[in-house]
């Protein structure tokens, strides 16, 4: 279930779900997910509570807090 969506500077898909961090690239049309062994605060993400700033950090919020991050800086 996708719980919340924010779209990157790079055009990248960001979704908050009951199943981790994922992030769809459009162009190619693949995934890549993360969960609690990347650092993701929890597996389940909460409805609406996402944020993009204006200088591209990405925020979610989910169960045990939130992640913040910018995704230029997210290696898998």
């Amino acid at each position: 279930m996708i719980n919340s969506i924010e779209v990157d500077d790079a055009g990248l898909v960001w979704l908050g779900t009951n199943n981790g961090l994922s992030k769809f690239d459009p162009q190619r049309e693949v995934f890549c997910n993360y969960d609690r062994n990347d650092g993701v605060q929890d597996e389940i993400f909460l409805g609406n509570v996402s944020f993009k700033n204006k200088d591209g950090v990405l925020y979610f919020g989910g169960v045990n807090g939130f992640n913040v991050f910018h995704p230029d800086s997210i290696i898998k």
